[in-house]
């Protein structure tokens, strides 16, 4: 039955650009309930959606990294369930990001386990969907390793790269080391998607013969929903996703695509009526999803990270550094 459901759902049947809609509002609802659950506020309102979407896909995640001349990219993909037994998930460490002096100072316990297997062979019931996914303003390519696998779980290939105004840039701020010079987020997702279709035409790797040719969708988070909006004006994008991104006004010339805008009622970094203004503003088709209890971060991993020892808070308190009022690391 799941197998059926899952070729009509990307083959002739339903559009797959519907169905990233649906994954990406299934995957952050669950999250949702996972962190109000865990911090003891009592239930959301609503259970995840009823349905496929409220579930792991048929696949499992599988990830590898590829190099731009400017970054990583990590890519996400699917795996047949049964190739990854026996094989550990993928962890990343946040200090990772931070310069070594700083790296230093941070505790242990700000490592977290993703739900993917690295350098496992690709599902062969491909080819998928390609997906962008764009960080936020001063993060990290895999803060929102939650997303991307599930998305992968689903049946399609999600590649997200590494910015210019990354973590590390951030804490390089601070230092008085900023450089002057950095490479646009719209030319960083339009150098991924051309490395990630590269890779997959060229019948080699991990990703051969992967990805569909055609149309991609794009995801982002806080200004990377910015970055989400202004990519989906290019032809070759069917559907956009902007999560706690928006702005007042509206940007000018939203896409007439598809389109999905979400946003948490307690945010404050991006005002979730921000995120309602462009959402009225935009062309229909769209949907507007508002996570009840939700924040700013409940669209990434970083909730999820050191908890019941301060979560990510406990960076700031370990650097004793004054940090700007919107960084993750303030105890908010």
């Amino acid at each position: 039955m799941r197998r059926g459901w899952r070729r009509r759902s990307l083959g002739e049947g339903t559009p797959w650009l519907w169905l990233v809609v649906g994954v990406v509002i299934a995957g952050a609802v669950t999250l949702a309930v996972v962190l109000v659950a865990s911090s003891g506020k009592g239930a959301v309102s609503g259970e995840p959606p009823p349905g496929p979407y409220a579930l792991p896909g048929p696949y499992a995640a599988g990830v590898t990294t590829l190099d731009l001349a400017g970054g990583p990219v990590d890519v996400w993909y699917p795996i047949d369930r049964a190739t990854a037994v026996g094989h550990p998930r993928v962890a990343y460490d946040l200090r990772s990001w931070f310069p070594p002096d700083l790296a230093a100072r941070v505790p242990v316990g700000m490592s977290f386990t993703t739900d993917a297997y690295g350098g496992v062979a690709a599902s062969k019931h491909g080819p998928f969907p390609l997906v962008l996914f764009a960080s936020g303003l001063y993060s990290f390519r895999d803060q929102s390793t939650f997303l991307t696998s599930w998305l992968a779980s689903w049946g399609f290939v999600v590649a997200s790269p590494e910015f210019s105004t990354d973590l590390t840039q951030f804490f390089s701020d601070l230092g008085g080391t900023n450089s002057a010079h950095h490479t646009s987020d719209y030319q960083v997702l339009l150098d991924t998607e051309t490395l990630v279709l590269h890779d997959s035409a060229a019948g080699t790797g991990l990703l051969a013969n992967l990805v569909r040719p055609g149309m991609v969708g794009i995801v982002g988070h806080s200004l990377g929903g910015l970055d989400a909006i202004q990519f989906a004006g290019r032809s070759d994008v069917a559907v956009y996703v902007s999560l706690a991104g928006g702005s007042v006004p509206p940007p000018a010339d939203l896409p007439a695509k598809p389109s999905l805008f979400m946003t948490g009622s307690e945010d404050q970094d991006v005002n979730p009526a921000w995120v309602k203004a462009t959402y009225d503003a935009a062309p229909s088709p769209k949907k507007f999803v508002s996570l009840p209890t939700a924040g700013h971060l409940a669209f990434t991993d970083l909730c999820l990270i050191n908890p019941g020892h301060g979560g990510v808070a406990a960076i700031g308190a370990a650097l004793n550094l004054r940090l700007p009022a919107g960084a993750p690391f303030v105890g908010r």
